[in-house]
C-alpha cells in the first residue's frame, strides 16, 4: 500500500484542457535487493524427504484402500456363494456302475450331443444321446455328475 499526498481540489478547473494539462507524477525504477535463496543445500534434502515421504503415503493409502475393497467383495461374496443351494439329486441309477459298464464324468461346457458323439464314433450320436437322455431321467447335465454310458 502507498500513501500518496492529496490534491487540493478547490477552485480547479475541470475542463478537459486544464485537466489535460497538469503533470503527471514521473516513474522511477528502485533497484530491488537480491533475495536471501529460499532453499539451500540443507534445505533441498528435505524438501526432497518430504516429496517422497507424500509418495510413500498415498502409495499406502492406495494399498490399504485396494485391500479394504478386495475384502469386502469377499466378505459379500461367501454368503452369497452358500445361498446356492444343493446340488442336482442324481437319479438312482447314475453312479452305481456294473463291472462292464463305463462311467462318464461330466465336465463344465458337455452336453448329452457331445458325451454321445465322443463315445458313438463315426456313427449318428441322436441315437445315444436319447439314450443317455432316458437313462439319466433329463436333457440337463451338469458338472461333475456320473452318468453310465449304455
Amino acid at each position: 500500500m502507498a500513501i500518496a499526498p492529496l490534491l487540493d481540489t478547490d477552485g480547479l478547473d475541470w475542463s478537459a484542457e486544464t485537466f489535460d494539462a497538469r503533470p503527471r507524477p514521473a516513474l522511477r525504477l528502485v533497484p530491488v535487493r537480491e533475495a536471501a535463496p529460499t532453499v539451500g543445500p540443507g534445505r533441498l534434502d528435505g524438501v526432497r524427504r518430504r516429496a517422497r515421504r507424500a509418495v510413500v503415503r498415498r502409495r499406502r493409502r492406495a494399498v490399504v484402500f485396494a485391500a479394504a475393497v478386495a475384502g469386502l467383495v469377499c466378505g459379500l461374496a461367501l454368503p452369497i456363494a452358500s445361498l446356492g443351494g444343493s446340488p442336482v439329486a442324481a437319479h438312482p441309477r447314475v453312479g452305481a456302475a456294473t463291472a462292464g459298464e463305463t462311467v462318464y464324468v461330466v465336465r463344465p461346457g458337455d452336453t448329452l450331443w457331445s458325451i454321445a458323439a465322443r463315445f458313438d464314433r463315426g456313427g449318428n450320436p441322436r441315437p445315444m444321446a436319447e439314450a443317455l437322455a432316458r437313462e439319466i431321467g433329463s436333457d440337463v447335465v451338469t458338472p461333475g455328475e456320473r452318468i453310465p454310458i449304455p
